[in-house]
């Protein structure tokens, strides 16, 4: 239909034009859930006439104005001042008109303090509409009025917001000669809602009277709120004494989307003239600056230059500038919000007002989750979302974590491309990457609590590749520790036995600790000492509306009739099977791996699909028979509700699949073996769902209580010995540091080869030092597949090598530099070893790529340097001292290289 619905919601101002045209009254403005007033149509009463797209402002921009209008400053008598924000431009013209018979309408709080536009022709009425008011004003019917009282022969002053402005510009059409209309150097509008939520913050029982933003009493400046009440008392709030409603204002974080980016906002503007507080006068005249309000004037059109020469001149002191767009003021269209505008009104969901602002600039959240929601797998990443999800419904504020910079599986760098069609999490909610395990202790400044993801994060494998960080051990002891479905993933442990003990240790510290798999109780009792509670999977948690969240962005075209199949570890029996099922079925099978799989031939016989996360759960969700040997590709088909068998993967933990199964009453739909499934036909038939629904629910509604009664109990413990023994150690850190630091001067200072950690730089230094020094290099694993050519061309002419180390993934490489001159060197796939004799020194190189050894040795009279890590391994030796005075590593394997220096 032709009506105000085409206009988004990101875009649309909130003017209330749309409702003053609409002929048939079908448009309300009803507030948003931020509590902006957005048009809604009543479409039993809209007869499609187009009105309100046709006098819509942002639908019709129209500018005539003056690109680069004049631009003054402006200030009135020192009494009219006392009463304005500014520099009192709105009062003197107020009073113009006012006593010409005319009438002013501008923004005005009632008696229950709501801002709406009101329409005042007596002066003793003008104190209601002065003073800055930093909130959307609610328009009304006052085009309306505004019309009927032009068309009558009356002037009207209009002030407004620029949209505003441009509203009843476009509402009046040609015939406004008697309207004057003046925008405000308007910074965003907050809701009405917004406000409210402050004041039922800071108000008491009192009845409210007055709400004057920036009262002069305290100065021209922007900082102040004075709250009138009916007893006369009264109070001040400041940013100087942490007023959040102004912090959170002035920095953008609860504006209205569409103020964004304002085309209102922007020159030429829509106001015949232009006003607002000429912030940084000072720096343009500092006579115009007595500390009592100047204002900033931008003369639009000639209708505005009149009301300047036959007004403003002629009652106020003014003086002219050259027109500047580089004011402090918002005289631009774009002006970002905060980062964190969703987050806000997401934690106002659940948090007061106050708290919501506190959460966003002090970085505060309820929740730590540590999990490994970068999991490069399908089940592990949507495991960490479900569990996210769960607990940002339940009202807390959750912070994602996953390992450290140092841990040995790392991150991919495309991960949130790779395996999500549109990343799920905003900024906001995961924490930046700490470089190590020690340093995520900074993470106890910001969240209250922390809570351990699920999908085995405890089993000995991923716990040591991930950073050691799952049980806590940096977390203070003080904070509240839980774990929800941990997981072992089998039905016993392995490793180190000290490391085992260790675990439990910090595990016992947990103040609630519950497992995925009913051995997994077994396990924590007997192995670590926990007292554990048996927990559905954080997938059976989540609201399904999330996982149709994620399917929204599946960019896989949604297909019928076909046998959906997740198969993680493919071999030729599961080949079997999928043709068994196809064939009996009679459907086609539309499969897929993880997306590291390289054994796509396997699937020959089927339509094999590459699928991000979104793009499986709609797999899953769409097919008519599912296939798999993944855990979470079992749970996703019993919440779903699609007929399924499950493989036993004994490979990635078959404990879980039997505990899971056995919950719900469907241990008959697992099978091991091809032979298996022969013997049973009935594994193809449908699947009565409706004892696993109510099992589904009562897990879904215990996993949750346990979860919040954990959230709520007071914690058992205070700071440990441990956390003293960890903090003492940190301050002992300090101090080792800077005397490293001092050493590292000393050291430089001896050795004219600088201690620096910039690879650019070092590569400088080396350059340097060829004459003095022996220089050996040594490559362990690999030169780097990130190596780019600039930084080999930049190596290769720092130390006149001949081989250019770019392009040689898994090479061998020996480079041997003395006097300036390149004795040895050479790069080849086989593992290289190379002795010589250098002035007094007795040197033997060992290079070994990743599939030759994967080792690196550099023994100066049998002594080793190497750092043996992998990439470029440096040593150097000062021929004068006698000795080696640097070892260091170059790994330019990812893109951001990694420089080691941990021993010399």
């Amino acid at each position: 239909m032709r009506n105000i619905s085409v206009l988004s919601n990101d875009h649309c101002t909130g003017c209330g034009a749309c409702i003053n045209i609409c002929p048939t009254g079908a448009i309300k403005m009803i507030a948003d859930s931020e509590g902006f007033n957005m048009p809604y149509i009543n479409n039993d009463l809209c007869v499609d006439c187009g009105a309100c797209v046709n006098n819509c402002p942002v639908l019709n921009i129209k500018k005539k104005n003056l690109i680069m209008p004049d631009m003054y400053a402006v200030r009135a008598e020192d009494k009219v001042r006392e009463k304005s924000s500014s520099g009192g431009v709105f009062t003197v013209l107020a009073e113009e008109i006012l006593k010409n018979g005319g009438f002013v309408c501008g923004a005005a709080f009632d008696d229950n303090m709501k801002l709406r536009h009101i329409m005042i022709n007596d002066v003793a009425d003008l104190y209601k509409l002065q003073g800055s008011k930093y909130l959307q004003s609610d328009t009304g019917l006052i085009y309306k009025q505004v019309k009927e009282k032009l068309y009558a022969g009356n002037k009207v002053l209009f002030v407004g917001t620029p949209c505003q402005v441009a509203a009843i510009n476009q509402f009046v059409g040609k015939k406004a000669e008697n309207l004057v209309t003046v925008d405000i150097l308007c910074h965003g509008v907050p809701s009405q809602k917004i406000f409210d939520l402050y004041l039922n913050g800071i108000r008491t029982d009192k009845k409210i009277t007055s709400i004057d933003f920036r009262n002069k009493r305290f100065g021209w400046q922007l900082d102040s709120i004075l709250i009138k009440y009916f007893d006369e008392s009264e109070t001040v709030s400041s940013l100087k004494n942490d007023d959040v409603y102004l912090r959170g204002f002035l920095r953008n974080l609860f504006l209205r989307k569409s103020c964004e980016e304002c085309p209102f906002s922007e020159f030429p503007r829509h106001g015949d003239i232009s006003i607002g507080d000429f912030w940084g006068i000072g720096n343009y005249d500092k006579e115009q600056n007595d500390g009592k309000g100047t204002s900033i004037v931008f003369v639009n059109n000639k209708k505005g230059q009149n009301i300047m020469e036959n007004v403003l001149k002629q009652q106020t002191k003014v003086k002219h500038f050259v027109f500047s767009d580089k004011m402090p003021n918002r005289i631009h269209s774009l002006y970002k919000h905060n980062a964190q505008r969703d987050r806000f009104f997401t934690l106002l969901n659940h948090h007061s007002f106050r708290e919501a602002v506190e959460y966003v600039f002090k970085n505060r959240y309820d929740i730590g989750l540590v999990s490994n929601y970068c999991a490069g797998n399908f089940g592990g990443s949507l495991t960490q979302y479900a569990l996210y999800n769960v607990l940002q419904d339940m009202g807390y504020s959750v912070l994602m974590i996953d390992r450290p910079a140092d841990a040995k599986d790392k991150i991919h760098p495309e991960y949130k491309t790779r395996y999500y069609q549109k990343w799920p999490y905003h900024d906001y909610a995961t924490s930046k990457q700490y470089p190590n395990k020690e340093s995520m202790r900074d993470l106890n400044n910001i969240c209250d609590n922390f809570v351990v993801g699920s999908d085995q994060l405890f089993q000995n494998t991923l716990y040591n590749i991930l950073g050691e960080i799952y049980t806590l051990d940096w977390v203070a002891n003080d904070k509240r520790k839980i774990a929800y479905a941990a997981s072992f993933g089998y039905d016993h442990v392995w490793g180190d036995s000290k490391q085992i003990a260790e675990m439990g240790y910090f595990m016992q510290q947990f103040d609630g600790f519950s497992v995925r798999e009913d051995s997994g109780v077994t396990v924590a009792k007997n192995v670590f000492g926990v007292d554990a509670v048996h927990v559905l999977d954080p997938v059976f948690l989540c609201d399904k509306k999330h996982y149709d969240e994620l399917i929204v962005n599946a960019q896989a075209k949604s297909t019928k009739n076909y046998i959906g199949a997740y198969i993680l570890d493919p071999n030729s029996e599961k080949n079997l099977i999928l043709s068994y099922v196809q064939k009996t079925l009679n459907k086609k099978v539309e499969v897929f791996s993880e997306l590291n799989n390289l054994n796509k031939d396997l699937f020959a016989n089927f339509n094999y699909v590459d699928l991000k996360n979104e793009e499986r759960l709609l797999n899953i969700k769409n097919s008519d028979f599912f296939l798999c040997d993944s855990f979470h590709g079992t749970c996703l088909a019993i919440i779903y509700n699609v007929p399924f068998i499950s493989i036993v993967n004994k490979n990635r933990g078959g404990a879980r699949f039997s505990s899971l199964l056995n919950y719900f009453g469907l241990s008959d739909r697992m099978i091991e073996s091809y032979d298996e499934l022969l013997k049973r036909p009935e594994l193809l038939e449908p699947i009565d769902f409706t004892e696993v629904n109510k099992k589904l629910e009562e897990g879904r509604k215990f996993g949750i209580e346990w979860l919040q009664n954990k959230l709520s109990t007071p914690t058992r413990h205070g700071a440990s010995i441990y956390d003293i023994l960890v903090n003492r150690l940190a301050d002992q850190k300090k101090e080792i540091d800077k005397l490293q630091q001092m050493v590292r001067i000393l050291y430089g200072q001896r050795t004219k080869l600088p201690f620096i950690d910039s690879i650019e730089e070092y590569v400088k230094e080396l350059s340097k030092a060829k004459e003095k020094n022996i220089i050996l290099l040594s490559v362990k694993d690999t030169p780097g597949i990130s190596m780019t050519d600039e930084f080999a061309n930049n190596l290769k002419n720092a130390l006149g090598i001949q081989s250019l180390l770019s392009n040689h993934h898994w090479y061998s490489y020996v480079g041997i530099i003395a006097d300036r001159k390149v004795l040895f060197e050479s790069l080849d796939k086989n593992k290289i070893i190379k002795s010589m004799d250098i002035e007094g020194f007795n040197i033997r190189i060992t290079s070994a790529a990743l599939k030759v050894g994967n080792v690196s040795e550099i023994k100066v009279n049998n002594k080793e340097y190497s750092q043996n890590k992998r990439g470029i391994n440096i040593v150097v030796i000062d021929k004068e001292l006698g000795t080696v005075i640097d070892s260091v590593c170059i790994d330019p394997h990812l893109k951001n290289y990694v420089f080691i220096r941990d021993k010399i």
